[in-house]
């Protein structure tokens, strides 16, 4: 992320319950992930883009005895909250900044990617941060499988909430992640491996990542009435977030992971 781009901030009222929301529903798979690349004691770890360091929190007991996780992220109000020996916070911008060159076993980065124009930048520097036969592990979202299984009145609305970000933000690809093999692949990772993943994200269920929908819709409810979205529409359409009887297969989330050659 760079933060010319990123829409979100860590001061909105409701964005501690958005970052809650979508790492509940996302970080089972990621433990699962990192369990089979078997992180253990004594692993050095970069987390990218930590978030409310749910994941930064993980690895640290991970690797503990011995270990150490460094988080960074644009805005670390959030991370700065958590009080773990082995975890250490940094503000960073992962494009304008290089990070600790060989210093990894592991560089784990979600959802980020897909942000920056500068991705392929920010991807060099991940790489760079690796030491010989470290591992990168990279996850990103492609939206569009949710496009495609959104009911009306939702489906319209979380379009132009999407079209709105890429806007906004000036680099964001809602479907960056099918492009995230050939990519990690040019930056010259070996042994690469990947897997798509689908949850059912379910109405009224923050853990699913119903909250995390509907607040990123409403984060950019004031430009979607601006540009012609009437705001019945919108309310009608985020009702069906809050209704226990909805469900909606989530984003496919693509995770590749490969290592820095020895």
């Amino acid at each position: 992320m760079t933060s010319a781009g990123y829409v979100f901030d860590e001061a909105w009222h409701a964005e501690r319950a958005r970052l809650g929301s979508l790492e509940s529903a996302l970080d089972p798979g990621t433990i699962r992930h990192l369990s089979d690349l078997d992180v253990g004691p004594g692993w050095r770890c970069l987390e990218v883009g930590a978030g409310a360091g749910s994941i930064a929190w993980w690895l640290a007991e991970r690797v503990a005895p011995g270990g150490i996780v460094l988080a960074v992220d644009l805005q670390t109000t959030l991370l700065e909250r958590l009080a773990h020996p082995g975890l250490e916070v940094r503000r960073h911008d992962v494009v304008a900044e290089a990070l600790p060159a060989g210093d990894f076993d592991l560089v784990h980065a979600r959802w980020v990617l897909h942000w920056p124009a500068g991705r392929a930048t920010a991807i060099g520097h991940l790489v760079e941060a690796l030491r010989p036969g470290g591992v990168l592990l990279a996850e990103e979202p492609d939206f569009g499988s949710l496009f495609d299984a959104l009911p009306d009145p939702l489906r319209p609305v979380v379009v132009a909430a999407l079209n709105a970000l890429e806007e906004m933000s000036g680099g964001m690809d809602c479907r960056y992640g099918r492009r995230l093999y050939p990519d990690l692949a040019a930056a010259g990772l070996v042994e690469l491996n990947a897997e798509g993943r689908v949850h059912l994200i379910r109405g009224a269920d923050h853990a699913s990542g119903a909250a995390w929908l509907r607040l990123t819709v409403e984060k950019v409810r004031e430009p979607l009435i601006a540009h012609g979205v009437d705001e019945s529409r919108i309310n009608e359409a985020l009702a069906l977030l809050d209704d226990p009887s909805f469900s909606v297969p989530s984003p496919l989330t693509i995770a590749v992971w490969g290592r820095r050659p020895t």
